[in-house]
């Protein structure tokens, strides 16, 4: 991850339609801007309650990492990577996901937010642990 994690208040989180975000999520992507992009909509929506739906605010958070504005701008009225949007949503139920936020680990643990950091801690010991074996 890109910088210090996000301090997560969900008592700032606003509730949104995030389909646009996770579309700049690729755009940033193919810019090879992916991991902080995604880090950026994470703290932007979660700890500082940032509307991640809003066109205006996914030109800024797209451009304070690095995406080029012109291209945000066009997003949200093209059809820019709705199949990979789709694939990321097949993807997070086939994990268990069925509401936000939702962490999945080594592509095998999916812990859902709010719980307590002993939780988050056993799950990474054990993908990692799990990682280790398979590497044997």
């Amino acid at each position: 991850m890109v910088g210090p994690h996000p301090v997560v208040l969900l008592e700032r989180a606003v509730s949104a339609n995030t389909v646009d975000a996770h579309r700049l999520t690729h755009l940033a992507a193919a810019h090879g801007r992916g991991a902080e992009m995604l880090e950026r909509l994470l703290r932007a929506h979660l700890g500082e309650g940032e509307a991640v739906d809003d066109p205006c605010t996914l030109v800024r958070l797209g451009a304070e990492v690095g995406v080029p504005e012109d291209e945000v701008r066009l997003m949200p009225d093209g059809d820019a990577y709705p199949g990979a949007v789709t694939a990321d949503i097949r993807e997070a139920r086939r994990y268990g996901a069925t509401g936000v936020p939702f962490f999945v680990l080594d592509r095998a643990y999916g812990p859902s937010g709010a719980q307590p950091a002993g939780t988050f801690l056993t799950a990474l010991r054990t993908a990692h642990a799990d990682t280790a074996r398979a590497r044997r």
